[in-house]
């Protein structure tokens, strides 16, 4: 594997038509109908793996494009300042961004923390089990306070954490239900990569609202699992109370939970939802040979590499006898599978790739190169 200028300009340009396709599902919420949880955790999947390794394989084509990559390469190549060029300066910069949001995310993980050991301190608790009649339930610990804004889990615990409001019997079990499907999820751990993602490729936009619609996908997706195994009737008394739970914290706030019952209090979010659940849309799954096409998707991006090739060289051009070339003139292989024609002292960046033209010409490797 190696990462350069070329993988990683194919990555943000495979990645931002995904996460465009992603966001446009998810938000759009006329697409209920044809929306599956199935399809998008997988494409979920995909867009975090192809985000994560930006690199060239050793099956990686290399595909020649002068009229994007040459301008490109020249822009980051020029030197700006004391031999150091836009490239090495904009690196610098990326790492001192991931620096400072390392930083400031640790933070605001410890403040959170803290923010949760005071809860722990003015909460009345409880076991699930009194609430859901279940073995599960003995798993997990509730915890009431009025400290709590909304229904929500914090880290790797079996703590669920509930505010301190008037809820019925099925209310209650409903959120509950709701709330164990998040940690059985480990949707806690899917947030950390996401933010993860966030903090290394924090001058890429779109996973901005990538982050955001993920959020909403979680809660579909636990809505999904929920109801699955319930009756009409269940179901609608789960939608009504994703409605009355609305309405109970709509006014309220909480900026240090990591997994909320209502993550975004968008009422066209909700509507999605509510739409979802009476459509039965969870009892639709997607084709296997699309999910086995998606499966594919990132091999074709990987297997694709963009790089610049200078052929304005007067070197390659009729300037230059063809016989004479192949005589005097050989092809460096550099360390990083680049080449470049030495002729007479000039040179001619090749890139990936030896023009038919120059087959002829013998090649050696950059440490056996001419001084």
């Amino acid at each position: 594997m190696r990462l350069s200028i070329s993988s990683i300009v194919i990555t943000i340009c495979m990645s931002t038509v995904l996460i465009f396709f992603f966001n446009y599902m998810i938000s759009n919420t006329n697409k209920f109908k044809i929306f599956r949880t199935d399809f998008l955790s997988f494409l979920i999947l995909i867009i975090i793996l192809r985000i994560i390794f930006p690199f060239e394989f050793p099956f990686t084509i290399t595909i020649v494009a002068q009229n994007l990559m040459n301008p490109l390469f020249s822009l980051l190549k020029k030197e700006i300042l004391f031999d150091v060029n836009l490239s090495q300066i904009l690196f610098l910069i990326w790492l001192i961004g991931i620096l400072y949001l390392s930083v400031k995310l640790s933070h605001i993980h410890r403040c959170s923390a803290q923010i949760v050991k005071r809860i722990k301190l003015k909460s009345s608790i409880h076991n699930a089990s009194e609430f859901i009649n279940t073995t599960i339930g003995k798993k997990y610990t509730v915890m009431v306070s009025d400290l709590v804004k909304s229904p929500m889990i914090f880290g790797f615990n079996n703590i669920i954490f509930l505010p301190d409001i008037v809820l019925s019997e099925k209310e209650i079990k409903n959120v509950l239900y709701h709330e164990i499907q998040h940690i059985k999820n480990h949707d806690t751990f899917i947030k950390l990569i996401i933010n993860a993602l966030v903090v290394v490729y924090w001058w890429f936009p779109p996973i901005y609202s990538f982050r955001r619609n993920i959020n909403s996908f979680l809660e579909v997706r636990v809505d999904d699992q929920v109801t699955s195994k319930m009756s009409s009737e269940e179901r609608l008394d789960y939608a009504a109370t994703l409605i009355s739970i609305q309405k109970k914290i709509k006014s309220k706030d909480n900026n240090f939970s990591t997994s909320v019952f209502f993550i975004n209090d968008s009422d066209n979010i909700l509507s999605f939802r509510i739409n979802y659940l009476l459509d039965g849309a969870f009892l639709k799954r997607t084709n296997p040979i699309f999910l086995l096409i998606l499966c594919i998707i990132p091999f074709i991006s990987n297997g694709i590499i963009l790089e610049p090739a200078y052929y304005n060289s007067h070197l390659l051009k009729d300037t230059v006898n063809s016989q004479s070339l192949n005589d005097k003139g050989y092809i460096v292989q550099h360390k990083d599978g680049t080449y470049t024609l030495i002729y007479n002292g000039e040179s001619a960046y090749l890139g990936k790739s030896i023009p038919k033209e120059l087959s002829d010409i013998s090649i050696i490797k950059e440490s056996e190169a001419k001084p």
